[in-house]
């Protein structure tokens, strides 16, 4: 529960990626009353997929009690007039049906399995957010390498003209997961949210980028599914590279053709309180 005696539900959307959900889960644990896990029995573009469903709470460590499942269909490729967005929205939407019994009051975080959300930001800003609020994010290109926003979706958020990086100086943040109160869910979905133009005050949390192709990329999500899960391991040397600015699993990414992978550490101190490590590198 939240130093204002508000509940917090954290509402992900996710596709297997055990490691990434499970370390935000304990990230967030000492805050979050609530976890919630929303699947679609097909991607994004159409094609089936198997769920975990109810499993997520035994791979995430998090009892019954505090855990709910949203397994929900979506149109299958093909379908007219559907397309990734359609399905994207479909999807988030679905959140709703996992906090519906909380107070108008309480807050929803919904974010994707890649954006991390600090939670000392959290404690800090929570008795201020009475709207939807769209959560700026620092990117992390796998600590080493910026030029990671060629390959992903997010690129055109963060270049000022294709190929011009912005400084470090700028705050190249961009946003990323929304929190809002629950009675605000009503008639919409958290996929509208993401559109609202209230947005957090300064960083509050990361984002996770590739750095390589998914094709190359040694961490990709299809690598880290729950068939290859330990439930047995550790998620602290994530927590512990986040609060350096370093992405996980920057150093595996940064180090797989043998090249030296330095990288420099920047401290960011922010509204509430604390310092954060920003990673900015180059091979």
């Amino acid at each position: 529960m939240l130093p204002s005696g508000r509940r917090l539900a954290l509402a992900l959307t996710a596709d297997g990626e055990v490691d990434l959900v499970r370390c935000l889960v304990e990230t967030l644990g000492g805050v979050v009353d609530r976890v919630v896990v929303v699947e679609g029995r097909t991607t994004f573009h159409g094609d089936h997929k198997d769920v975990l469903g109810g499993q997520w709470a035994r791979l995430l460590g998090v009892p019954e009690s505090l855990f709910r499942s949203i397994v929900i269909e979506l149109p299958p490729r093909g379908a007219t007039g559907v397309g990734l967005r359609r399905r994207e929205l479909i999807q988030r939407s679905a959140i709703a049906l996992g906090v519906r019994d909380l107070a108008a009051d309480d807050l929803v975080l919904a974010v994707d399995s890649d954006e991390f959300v600090d939670p000392d930001w959290l404690v800090s800003h929570e008795a201020d957010i009475h709207n939807p609020t769209r959560l700026l994010l620092i990117p992390m290109f796998g600590g080493l390498d910026r030029r990671a926003a060629d390959w992903h979706c997010c690129r055109d958020h963060l270049t000022l003209t294709p190929g011009v990086w912005p400084t470090p100086d700028n705050g190249f943040l961009f946003p990323g997961g929304v929190i809002g109160p629950v009675g605000d869910l009503a008639g919409r979905g958290t996929h509208d949210w993401r559109g609202h133009p209230v947005r957090s005050l300064g960083p509050a949390g990361w984002h996770l980028l590739h750095v390589l192709p998914a094709d190359d990329d040694p961490a990709r999500k299809h690598a880290r599914q729950a068939h290859d899960w330990d439930e047995r391991a550790d998620t602290s040397h994530m927590r512990r590279a986040l609060r350096l600015g370093v992405h996980p699993y920057g150093l595996v990414v940064g180090l797989r053709d043998g090249g030296s992978g330095a990288f420099a550490l920047r401290r960011r101190s922010t509204s509430a309180g604390g310092a954060r490590a920003v990673a900015e590198g180059r091979r």
